[in-house]
């Protein structure tokens, strides 16, 4: 009985790494095309950050700049309700980090760390002209938000965290095994969809 339920566990787990593996390598992937048929609009932007075409919005009727930056497994779109509140007063600015919505993935990088992503931030503010602005951050935007106020100061004229990501603690197990290779894809095919409703609503 026990040789029935090791091989039962070994076959699900090699058929797991097959479907993932697919996934993984965008077998089951929409094309850029469609995607970027569905999520964009008469707001929508691309610009080019060190090689990387970077997908962001730029509205509101104020001199003074607001960049809010979204948290993982997430987009520009989150901050939606915002700019609608925020846009007659400030200039609001949104983006798709690397690696999320239709900003897509970085070739040059294996990682999405917090220096890389400050990097990508500092540069698109180079290429926005943009010397300083109120960062606004969620969760592990947040956790960019207040590193890139740490290290950059001049360039943050204030910085609002939305249940961010917090200083010196360990990283939770699942964002390490969203980074795997090939692994990363079974979120796609072993989430629930009760799960996926909750965090969207």
């Amino acid at each position: 009985m026990k040789l029935i339920k090791l091989l039962l566990v070994v076959s699900m787990a090699a058929s797991t790494a097959v479907t993932t593996g697919c996934a993984y390598f965008g077998l089951g992937s929409r094309p850029l095309s469609e995607l970027t048929e569905k999520y964009t609009d008469e707001s929508s932007k691309f610009t080019a950050v060190d090689g990387l075409v970077m997908h962001y919005t730029d509205q509101g009727f104020g001199d003074e700049p607001v960049l809010l930056l979204h948290g993982e497994h997430s987009s520009l779109h989150v901050w939606d309700a915002w700019v609608d509140r925020l846009a007659t007063d400030f200039r609001v600015i949104r983006l798709d980090l690397p690696g999320h919505g239709l900003t897509g993935a970085d070739p040059k990088t294996d990682t999405y760390d917090v220096e890389y992503m400050m990097g990508k931030v500092e540069a698109f503010m180079d290429k926005l002209g943009l010397d300083s602005v109120s960062l606004v951050g969620a969760s592990y935007g947040g956790f960019i938000t207040w590193n890139f106020a740490k290290d950059y100061p001049e360039r943050v004229d204030s910085m609002i965290l939305v249940d961010s990501t917090g200083f010196d603690q360990d990283v939770h197990p699942v964002l390490g095994y969203n980074t795997i290779p090939v692994l990363a894809g079974l979120n796609s095919w072993t989430l629930r969809r009760g799960k996926v409703r909750d965090r969207i609503e």
